[in-house]
């Protein structure tokens, strides 16, 4: 999903959130090929969405950040 996407309400009418993961040492998004890796989810699908980001990550450095976007 792009950012183009983030109007698109989730599948129980929800708006989207962004959730990325973050380098703590830099602060910065973590980029795969350049890209960031982020998704655009339901507020109900964070916790899903942040599992599988961490999977397999050391929490000491990485952490997700989710962002509420304005309409």
């Amino acid at each position: 999903m792009t950012g183009r996407d983030r109007k698109v309400p989730g599948a129980r009418g929800e708006a989207l959130v962004l959730v990325q993961l973050t380098d703590r040492r830099t602060g910065s998004v973590h980029r795969v090929d350049g890209r960031p890796l982020a998704a655009w989810v339901p507020p109900s699908g964070i916790a899903e969405a942040t599992a599988q980001l961490m999977s397999g990550r050391d929490p000491q450095v990485w952490s997700v950040r989710v962002m509420e976007m304005a309409s």
